[in-house]
């Protein structure tokens, strides 16, 4: 993503596959983290003027997850980039009408590659197995790096703190 290009609407918070156990155990066996590296990260206020104005401390933004991911034509490196945005709460505001996300207090957009270096054999790993790392490993991987910059954001910004949860796995 161009970071001098406007942003895109927020990613959708839906769409990982159902967390499959053994298929992820399996492909867990047959790789290795090699790196996490931030590639894009946005960071808006509504209160952009001179005079601060107060922001509410009672905003608990939503956090939309996109995945996407792809392995090398010689199977033996996964990529996966992660795109996390803040979304207000849609039942409180009806967005649909504009992508303007002027009138949340703040507004966040990061993006993370996951690198594995993967086996290929006996044979590459599966659609089903990368699906399974991208959108269970390597979310969970990020998630203390996005934890820790929606902190420092937050406080630089004079904003009020933000505790994010802990990632937890849904069971099937």
């Amino acid at each position: 993503m161009n970071p001098t290009a406007p942003a895109s609407a927020p990613p959708s918070p839906d769409g990982a596959p159902p967390l499959e156990p053994r298929t992820l155990e399996r492909a867990l066996g047959r790789i290795e983290l090699l790196a996490v590296e931030l590639v894009y990260s946005r960071f808006t206020r509504a209160d952009d003027g001179a005079l601060r104005t107060q922001a509410p401390t009672d905003w608990v933004p939503q956090i939309a997850i996109d995945v996407d991911s792809e392995l090398s034509m010689d199977g033996t490196l996964l990529g996966c980039l992660i795109r996390l945005a803040t979304m207000m709460d849609p039942d409180a505001v009806d967005q649909s009408e504009s992508e303007d996300t002027s009138t949340d207090p703040y507004f966040v957009q990061t993006e993370y590659r996951v690198l594995y270096t993967a086996s290929n054999e006996p044979s590459p790993l599966s659609q089903a197995e990368i699906d399974q790392v991208a959108h269970w490993e390597a979310t969970a991987t990020i998630w203390p790096y996005f934890r820790a910059h929606m902190a420092d954001l937050l406080d630089r910004a004079g904003l009020p703190r933000l505790v994010l949860p802990h990632l937890r796995r849904r069971p099937t």
